[in-house]
This record gives structure tokens, C-alpha cells and sequence, in this order.
């Protein structure tokens, strides 16, 4: 099963929306619409009775709520024969298998056919996602004739036990969100926390990720590794044996291919860190423009490398660089980058920092 970075996020976002619709739900538990209850008064009072005994959070043994529940599922049966005659045996299934229903997050649901055997006025009871019968539309005028507005009273009973399914789907949905709750603030951090990643840096994450460390049976964690494919960014270069008057050179950098272990947690001794294959360009005199070598992050905000490139006679010179990230280490406010060169500039000449090569 591939796993997609992106369509994870979304899917946290719209399962933490849904689980805060369930969480504002939950609050109103053992309330009923009155207009949903028009009819079987009787089964509203047993429904509304158990659910405020059930929504105190209350511990209860499952034999106490599976009791509470058979005395209300007894008073629907003989209220919906009263209310509906031989027309009730087509939901008998939604009292019979009440129990088996639980283990999907279905409702009990009345719609309406879409194929051509059955007509558009025909009604398809289904218990969840299962058909399990069809009450058709000859059957449906005479359930009005004889008992009166027959698709309310179907809707008003399935309303009464899809609230009595409460107890039941409460704690699946606790566990979803709970788990959601422990994976956005994972992917929160992540994002947060991590280096940026471009476009390409997602990709190649994820493709590392699908084979890695998928999960089948859960929400995805985010990666404990960020990877880097063809990643560009502005260093500053020092080329101690440059033939330059100015041995400190812009330079454009590419990170080839990288990894960062991004959370402290699992990465080196309680630091982000991370490292890349580099290439440079910049212009040196009677030197190579393009040097190649590594770079390392530090706490997924600085990085810093060296790399090698020859010179005019073939032998090789080393040089370092930092990123331009590194400057927010020194600065208190926003300053200009040419102000931050000049001081770099002297504390390496002041220092006569060389580099063997």
C-alpha cells in the first residue's frame, strides 16, 4: 500500500473535523429532535431513558448495557406492529441483527432505487450497507391507506435506533480520535520541526516511505527521515587557496541527494541532523567553478559542507561554505545579507582560518 504525504494530511485534517462533530455530539447524546419522534412515543421514552444512563460516562459492565438495550429493542417491537401492522415485518432485520450492526459504522438508512428493476417511488430498507429488503411502491400506498404516514414512522424508528447505537460506536470513535490527535501532532511537528521540503523532496521522501515504513492498520505516522533530491539553495563559499582577492564567494548550491533525521528523539545524541551529496558553482579564478562534496544539517535550520574542486594545474583545493540560514544563529533582528558578508569576511581574515588541500 503506497503511502502519499500530502493525501495523509488531508485525510487528518477531514477526520479531525469529523472527529470534532462527534466530540460536540457526544455532549448532546441522550437529547432526541422532537420532530424526529412524532411517533413511537414509547420507544423515544425507553431510548431517551437508557442514553442518559449511558451518556453520565457511568462504568457499566457489557451484560448491563446489552439488558438495558434488549428492554428498549422489546418495546420498539411491539410499538412498530402497532404502528405499522404486517408492514413492520420489513424492518424486522434492524431489531433482529441490532447487535451485528454494531460492528459497522453504518446507519439504519431508507432510499430510494437508482437501477431500472425497481421503480423510483420503491423504497430500499438497508441495515448499514446492506439491502435487506424493498418495500415496494403498491405495498408502500397500502401501508399509507391503512396506517397513515408510514415513511415517517419508518424514518422516526430508524432515527430512535441509530441513537440507541451510541453506546456502541462511542468508543471506536474515541479510539479514531485519539489516534488522529497523536498523528496531526506528529505530522504537525514534522512540518514544523523538519527542513522545508520542496516539491522533489516530497516525492523522494515518499517514495523511501512507501516501502519503509507503511501502515496498514493505522493512521500514517510521518517519516522519521527526510530525504532530498535535487535541492537548490545560496551558501557562502571560502576558498582559502583561491588566487581571488575575495576568497568568500556567493555560491549556488545543489544538494544532489540527502537525508535528515529531523526528530531529535531518534537522530544523533538529541540532535536533528542530517547529511547530503553537494554540488557548488561559483567563480574562482584558475579554479574549477563546480566543486563537489557534502553538506550537514544541524537542527534542521543550518547546514554548513565542504567541497573540492581542482585548480588551474590539476590538484585539488578544498573549500567550506555555510548556508544562509546559519546568519539567523547571530541575528537579533532583520538585517541586510551584505552586512553579515562584511563581518564573516573579517573574522576570517582576522583569524587567518586556512583549510589543508
Amino acid at each position: 500500500m503506497k503511502i502519499n504525504i500530502i493525501r495523509t494530511l488531508l485525510l487528518l485534517f477531514a477526520f479531525s473535523q469529523s472527529s470534532a462533530l462527534f466530540a460536540e455530539n457526544s455532549s448532546t447524546c441522550g437529547k432526541l429532535k422532537e420532530e424526529k419522534i412524532k411517533y413511537f412515543e414509547s420507544t423515544a421514552k425507553a431510548v431517551k431513558d437508557v442514553l442518559d444512563i449511558i451518556c453520565k460516562e457511568t462504568r457499566f459492565e457489557k451484560s448491563e448495557i446489552d439488558e438495558l438495550i434488549d428492554s428498549v429493542l422489546d418495546i420498539a417491537r411491539n410499538e412498530k406492529i402497532a404502528s405499522l401492522g404486517i408492514y413492520s415485518d420489513y424492518v424486522n432485520d434492524w431489531l433482529d441483527n441490532f447487535y451485528k450492526l454494531n460492528s459497522s459504522d453504518k446507519e439504519l438508512v431508507l432510499s430510494f432505487p437508482r437501477k431500472r428493476v425497481l421503480k423510483q417511488t420503491d423504497i430500499i430498507i438497508k441495515n448499514g450497507t446492506k439491502r435487506v429488503s424493498v418495500l415496494l411502491e403498491k405495498d408502500y400506498k397500502s401501508c399509507m391507506t391503512e396506517y397513515g404516514d408510514c415513511m415517517t414512522k419508518f424514518r422516526n424508528l430508524s432515527y430512535l435506533l441509530n441513537k440507541l447505537r451510541y453506546p456502541f460506536i462511542k468508543p471506536k470513535f474515541d479510539l479514531v480520535a485519539k489516534n488522529i490527535l497523536e498523528k496531526d501532532a506528529q505530522w504537525n511537528r514534522f512540518i514544523n520541526e523538519g527542513r522545508p521540503l520542496s516539491t522533489l523532496d516530497i516525492c523522494a521522501t515518499n517514495w523511501f516511505y512507501d516501502f519503509k515504513e507503511s501502515s496498514l492498520n493505522n493512521f500514517t505516522a510521518p517519516p522519521s527521515k527526510q530525504f532530498f533530491f535535487m535541492r537548490p539553495s545560496v551558501v557562502y563559499e571560502y576558498a582559502d587557496k583561491s588566487p581571488n582577492k575575495d576568497k568568500f564567494e556567493e555560491a549556488v548550491a545543489l544538494e544532489i541527494f540527502g537525508v535528515n533525521w529531523w526528530n531529535k528523539s531518534n537522530a544523533c545524541y538529541g540532535y536533528a541532523c542530517g547529511l547530503s551529496l553537494v554540488a557548488t558553482y561559483s567563480e574562482y579564478e584558475n579554479l574549477d567553478n563546480t566543486g563537489v562534496g557534502v553538506m550537514f544539517h544541524i537542527e534542521n535550520k543550518y547546514s554548513f559542507g565542504i567541497t573540492q574542486r581542482d585548480d588551474s594545474d590539476g590538484q585539488a583545493i578544498k573549500s567550506i561554505f555555510i548556508n544562509i540560514d546559519l546568519f539567523k544563529l547571530f541575528e537579533k533582528k532583520e538585517a541586510q545579507i551584505d552586512k553579515w558578508n562584511n563581518q564573516l569576511k573579517d573574522t576570517l581574515k582576522d583569524y587567518k582560518v586556512t583549510i589543508e588541500g
